[in-house]
This record gives C-alpha cells, structure tokens and sequence, in this order.
C-alpha cells in the first residue's frame, strides 16, 4: 500500500473547502437535531420534575406537621 502525504496547507484547503459546501442543509439538520433533543430529553424531565414534586408534597406537609407536633411538647 503506498503512502500518501498531505501537506498542512492542503489539508487546510480541504477542510475550508467541505466547510464552504455545508451550507444550510447542515445548519437545517443541526437545528432539527436540537430541537429533537428538547423534545425528547428537556421536556420529559420537565414533566418528571413536575409529577414527583405532586407526589412529594403531602409527604412533606405530614413530616412538617409532625416535627411541628415534637417542638411544641
């Protein structure tokens, strides 16, 4: 198999050439892969947050109540 080198400056052509040529499909696909991300990452843990906090709640009023109980003795 033969060798093949490649120069700094050429390689810096090739990398400023394929930067020139992703245009908009690239920045297009980047943004649907965020927003696909908050979709699916951001706004089920939102949701998540929400449910245990609505679980927890009673909990934390009986514990509150009962350390209130223990002060006043």
């Amino acid at each position: 198999m033969d060798k093949v080198f490649i120069t700094k400056s050429e390689l810096a052509q090739s990398f400023d050439k394929r930067r020139k040529s992703a245009g908009p499909f690239l920045l297009s696909v980047t943004w649907l892969w965020v927003f696909f991300s908050i979709i699916l990452c951001v706004i089920p843990s939102i949701l998540l947050l929400c449910v245990l906090l609505i679980m927890y709640l009673p909990f934390y009023w009986v514990d509150q109540a009962i350390i209130r109980r223990r002060d006043n003795v």
